[in-house]
């Protein structure tokens, strides 16, 4: 970007109306972007304030409703912020509860189904959790309110204990998608292979595996490996 001193760019979505939000990383914050590339204003900051990201920003998604929502890696929470970058909330918090994350650093929102899935490495699993819209932007709603309540109860969990079996372990989950009929397909990164689950939970198949031919993952002999 012209004029804009950016580092290590982690994560991209785009709301409904065609505006960009991009995860400047390492500079702690959300560049929203025109449709049309032009920068129009930066989101969030580095520090130790409620509003802040306290080092890195891993990851970004917006609503249907033009919510944005910040990883802070750090803090190991969410920050949520209107449209044009007014901070509302944050929430989340660390610990194996099914409503807690430890290190989740992936996640993305289905603007269609008002959800929001959580790839929470230090779980070992992913979560999927309902997003219902406040009366006002100033307003967050899952089942409860924010900032009283963090993350909560999902609606379900696919994983949740190291391992390789297919359907119900992982190996660090890590980088999230979904498809037009709302399977979720998340990366196992040291099994080697991507693990898809429909938008129900139920468990689909495996892509993948550990190899060189077509449709497999190479496990280097240094550095990381996997999907």
């Amino acid at each position: 970007f012209d004029g804009l001193d950016v580092d290590d760019f982690k994560a991209i979505d785009m709301s409904l109306t065609g505006r960009i939000y991009v995860a400047d990383k390492d500079n702690g914050r959300i560049l929203a972007i025109s449709f049309f590339g032009q920068p129009l204003f930066s989101i969030g900051s580095q520090g130790e304030g409620a509003e802040q990201f306290r080092e890195q920003v891993e990851g970004v998604a917006v609503d249907r409703w033009g919510l944005v929502y910040g990883r802070d890696e750090s803090g190991d929470r969410f920050l949520a912020f209107g449209p044009n970058g007014t901070f509302l909330t944050a929430f989340g918090e660390r610990g194996f509860d099914p409503k807690q994350q430890e290190n989740a650093d992936e996640f993305f929102i289905d603007k269609r189904r008002d959800r929001i899935y959580i790839g929470d490495d230090g779980n070992y699993r992913v979560s999927v959790h309902k997003l219902k819209p406040g009366a006002f932007w100033s307003k967050i709603l899952t089942e409860y309110t924010f900032p009283q309540a963090p993350i909560v109860q999902p609606i379900w969990i696919a994983g949740g204990t190291q391992g390789p079996n297919p359907g119900t372990e992982f190996d660090e989950p890590n980088e999230l998608g979904f498809d037009a009929q709302g399977r979720v397909w998340a990366g196992d990164v040291f099994n080697l292979r991507v693990q898809v689950y429909g938008s129900d939970g139920t468990f689909v198949g495996v892509v993948g595996g550990s190899g060189s031919g077509p449709g497999q993952f190479i496990d280097a002999p240094s550095g990381k490996s996997g999907p």
